[in-house]
């Protein structure tokens, strides 16, 4: 049985290349992800950088060189970016335990010693650090990151990211002035949602582009 550890890529090569160190006597492949092109459909260079020549013989660097589909929708994009991964897999067994999360979302160590799933998917409750490494956030901690399962129940990628959850996952109730559950708004980044849960200055939005529920904060976000 063995662990493969698969990200999508951008430009992180600093974590990156730090997870490869945490992670290093625990995962046995690490799968990297690179897209030719961003989430809006631009050309970029390629950026995936290994600083450590250890750990060559055990990374799978993959490209997705063709253009995303238009008209452009930066989820689906990076739905088919995170599908793309399965071309990093393909040798793996059907009872070896593929692992998928951001780049910055890295999974303890330790809950990797004598894993054993109890149902088909798992997910790691992890501590939540923002913009520096010691910067703890507690208001998003635990943070539902890495999904992990065998590669025999692996269907999808983008389903195991997006819809392995928490089970009974509640959505606080907590008052903004500024802000109602059910209100249309606008975010900087993610394009247009509704409210559906609000912790002081925390909305839980869901995106008209996407399933998922995301928190962020009201600064960036504007009503419509």
């Amino acid at each position: 049985m063995k662990i493969f550890d698969t990200i999508t890529f951008f430009k992180e090569n600093l974590v990156t290349n730090l997870r490869f160190e945490i992670l290093d006597d625990k995962v046995d492949y690490f799968v990297i992800c690179e897209s030719s092109f961003d989430h809006k459909g631009n050309k970029k260079k390629l950026n995936f950088r290994l600083d450590n020549e250890k750990f060559k013989n055990r990374i799978i660097y993959i490209v997705l060189d063709e253009p995303f589909a238009k008209p452009n929708d930066p989820w689906k994009n990076q739905a088919k970016q995170r599908e793309y991964i399965f071309n990093g897999i393909k040798y793996a067994n059907s009872e070896d335990f593929i692992m998928f999360s951001d780049p910055d979302e890295i999974p303890n160590p330790e809950t990797l010693n004598k894993l054993i799933l109890k149902k088909k998917y798992g997910i790691f409750m992890q501590n939540c650090f923002c913009y520096k490494l010691n910067l703890f956030n507690q208001f998003e901690s635990p943070w539902e990151g890495t999904r992990i399962c065998k590669m025999r129940d692996l269907k999808s990628i983008n389903f195991m990211r997006q819809n392995v959850k928490k089970k009974n996952m509640k959505l606080e109730q907590f008052s903004n002035p500024d802000f109602e559950v059910g209100e249309k708004v606008q975010h900087k980044e993610f394009g247009s949602g509704t409210i559906l849960g609000i912790s002081d200055k925390k909305l839980q939005i869901r995106f008209e582009n996407s399933d998922e529920v995301i928190k962020v904060f009201s600064d960036f976000v504007s009503k419509l």
